[in-house]
């Protein structure tokens, strides 16, 4: 750091000038000596008091200026100071202290100096008072010529005083000088430990700012980071905007080779004009042909309906031929001899493996919250990570089997759609059977089964057999009160309701549940029955779905798939499932299976009326259903009562934790996302963008499902540019 040249200048000549003030305070005092001892008493001592009356007048003048020029400098330095000079200025004075030492001391000795004048003139004015009493007298002795003469005397050593003064001024000029250097050191002094407070006070700072100057830092590295990525991603925008531009570049020649062909068009039109005009000839020409034709037409239409006829009488002589020589009849009474039930049915009374699995019912009760407890243990064991929503979700759904029959689990293949229904029966002890849905299935007769007739027997499948065992009107059955889980594997590979339709009918068909130990009545159970085709029973045979078989279906969103049909949507929730984002591991020791078979009275014991709910819960579900009603109706897909059943038996039957009253406003948001988005499939945005709006709205501030109101919006931003359909696509839940 450089010195303070500034400060030193001014040092030194103060140093100088204090020592040369000490030596002519000496002089003059050595001066002033001679003079008195030169003088007569009277002469040197006449006029003293005057002098000293003009010193202190003096005195008095130069203090006030001194005074002034204090405050001058006083307010210099309060507008010159600054951190960094004050700094400089510690550090000169550091290393000049030492040299300042030796001036101290002689400014010490000049203050001795003084303090001995002052003592020496309290001296003199005593004396002088002294002599001036003596001059009183002495006046009253003295003769008019010694007074003459005393007088001359007097007149000499007043021009030697004003010589004197003359030659003080410079002097006391200097003294003032060296008192202001004196002033200057000591503020100087003061300023150089105010400085060092200073310095100490921002090390102070500086040491408790250093945390914060540290999380600044990372901060910066942090913005540094974000700064490089945002960089990355500005940089992918504009490689996605040269794309564009080169697609748009495409696109104007697509439509300016568009424009050139309609005007060639238009100009082939003009050139055509005759040509068309003798085309619209030959078409009237044509016309009175087709009339001709349609004529013709007609009477080979009775020709065909005569021949339909012959060849019905041919096909009823061939079946009677057939029956008399294989005893086969048409299911009902025959007229031929009967075959063995034993083999006819032997394929369909085989025990199917599914029921074998867990052998015996659980005796002891279990209640709903704990083997939700053990879903969840289980599917955790299993490197299953299902959310709770989805869990709750998917076991309300089979819950309420009796107003929505089917349970549909869509989405990507791989997202654990068919794990989540298999680990779900195994942790309940349900029996499971899944089904793979062929392509070319088209009739109930690949879920059932059909009848051989060159075995002469009935081939069932495993759906028959667990139906057969499991017949609601059959006491001797002792599967009738197990509960099962039918998964159809891929259900949308060949049309739904090809092959499951009437199924579907069927099961909504059921009578209402009343118990256990209800009256075992054919008739209630008559629009339920599923005939099979049986040739040669005396008595027709049918099967009956118990409330104790669920189902379920899983269905890849791609390609190679069917779209559900509004029969179907109707009657199942539908529950899409989103790509997973992450991936964990299987532990493993994963769990088997229950030990135990799930009671159906305990399973019916977990199903809720819609009446459960308390009045306030009824009303608000109401209010939702209405409301979702008028927005399905506002994009053309109206609902009726099979819908607004099965909302309210899905939020009185979702699982609540507590005491209090049950908050139905998340199985109601359930309920849009399995019941009315999957319905709004095909919509166009653009034309019910207000509906969407609304949908959106009731979502988020009326049910507080903002994470699926996000969701909902995202994907109608997004569909609404890239096709104008909306098609809902899943939600994962992370809670």
């Amino acid at each position: 750091m450089m010195p303070d040249l500034s400060l030193s200048s001014a040092v030194l000549p103060a140093i100088l000038l204090g020592i040369a003030a000490i030596i002519v305070f000496g002089i003059l005092g050595v001066f002033f000596a001679v003079q008195r001892a030169r003088l007569p008493e009277a002469t040197r001592l006449w006029d003293l008091q005057t002098r000293i009356a003009s010193a202190q007048t003096e005195l008095a003048e130069k203090q006030e200026k001194i005074r002034e020029a204090e405050r001058n400098i006083s307010e210099r330095d309060r507008y010159a100071a600054e951190a960094e000079a004050l700094k400089r200025l510690i550090e000169d004075l550091k290393l000049e202290l030492d040299g300042l030492a030796d001036a101290r001391r002689e400014i010490d000795a000049a203050k001795s100096d003084a303090a001995e004048a002052a003592a020496e003139l309290a001296r003199v004015g005593q004396e002088l008072e002294t002599r001036k009493a003596e001059l009183d007298r002495m006046r009253e002795d003295l003769d008019p010529a010694r007074l003459d003469a005393l007088r001359a005397e007097v007149a000499r050593l007043t021009d030697e005083r004003s010589q004197l003064e003359e030659a003080l001024g410079p002097l006391r000029a200097e003294r003032d000088a060296a008192w202001r250097l004196i002033e200057e050191a000591t503020r100087a002094e003061r300023r150089r430990a105010e400085a060092a407070a200073d310095i100490e006070r921002l090390e102070q700072a500086k040491a408790a700012l250093a945390p914060e100057v540290s999380r600044l830092q990372q901060e910066v590295e942090t913005a540094r980071a974000d700064r490089a990525s945002a960089l990355g991603a500005v940089q992918d925008l504009q490689d996605e905007r040269s794309r564009l531009d080169a697609r748009i570049a495409a696109l104007r020649s697509e439509v300016e080779a568009a424009v050139a062909e309609t005007e060639r068009l238009s100009r082939a039109q003009a050139e055509l004009g005759p040509e068309v005009a003798r085309l619209r000839t030959e078409l009237d020409a044509v016309r009175a042909d087709r009339t001709t034709a349609l004529d013709a037409v007609e009477a080979l239409r009775g020709e065909r309906s005569r021949l339909d006829a012959r060849v019905e009488a041919l096909r009823a002589e061939a079946e009677n031929f057939e029956a008399g020589r294989s005893a086969h009849g048409p299911a009902g009474v025959v007229d031929g001899p009967q075959v063995d039930p034993e083999t006819l049915l032997a394929d369909l009374r085989i025990l199917p493996a599914m029921l074998s699995s867990p052998p015996t019912l659980r005796d002891a009760p279990l209640p709903e919250p704990e083997a939700l407890h053990a879903l969840d243990q289980h599917l955790d064991r299993s490197g299953l990570r299902f959310s709770t929503r989805v869990r709750y979700a998917f076991h309300t759904a089979l819950k309420i089997n009796d107003f929505a029959q089917l349970t549909v689990l869509a989405g990507v293949s791989g997202t654990g759609k068919s794990l989540l229904p298999r680990k779900y029966a195994e942790a309940l002890g349900i029996h499971f059977l899944q089904i793979a849905v062929e392509p070319r299935w088209d009739s109930p007769q690949d879920l059932l089964g059909f009848h051989n007739y060159v075995e002469g027997k009935y081939r069932a499948t495993d759906l028959a057999r667990l139906l057969y065992q499991t017949d609601p009107l059959d006491p001797g059955k002792d599967k009738r009160d197990h509960v099962s889980l039918v998964l159809l594997d891929e259900m949308n590979l060949a049309r739904v309701e090809y092959y499951f339709s009437e199924f579907l009918s069927r099961l909504e068909a059921r009578p209402r549940w009343i118990g256990p130990d209800a009256p075992l009545d054919p008739e209630r159970w008559r629009d339920a029955t599923i005939p099979l085709d049986v040739r040669g029973l005396s008595e027709a045979m049918a099967l009956r779905p118990g409330h104790g078989v669920l189902f379920a279906g899983t269905m890849n969103d791609d390609e190679s798939t069917q779209a559900l049909s509004d029969k179907v949507l109707d009657r199942g929730n539908v529950m899409q499932f989103a790509a997973p984002r992450s991936f964990p591991s299987a532990d493993d020791a994963a769990p088997g299976p229950a030990a135990e078979a799930l009671p159906l009275k305990t399973w019916r014991g977990w199903i809720n009326a819609g009446g459960s709910l308390g009045q306030a819960q009824r009303e608000r579900v109401e209010r939702t259903v209405g409301e979702l009603a008028g927005i399905m109706d506002q994009c053309g897909r109206p609902f009726g009562f099979r819908l607004r059943d099965s909302i309210q038996a899905y939020a009185a039957n979702y699982p609540h934790e507590g005491n209090g009253a049950p908050d139905v406003a998340v199985p109601l948001a359930d309920q849009v996302e399995l019941r009315i988005l999957p319905k709004l499939r095909g919509v166009e945005i653009g034309d019910h963008r207000d509906a969407f709006e609304r949908l959106g709205y009731l979502v988020r501030d009326k049910l507080g499902d903002a994470e699926l109101a996000d969701r909902l919006g995202a994907l109608v931003e997004q569909q609404e540019t890239s096709g104008g359909l909306f098609v809902w696509r899943g939600l994962t839940r992370d809670g």
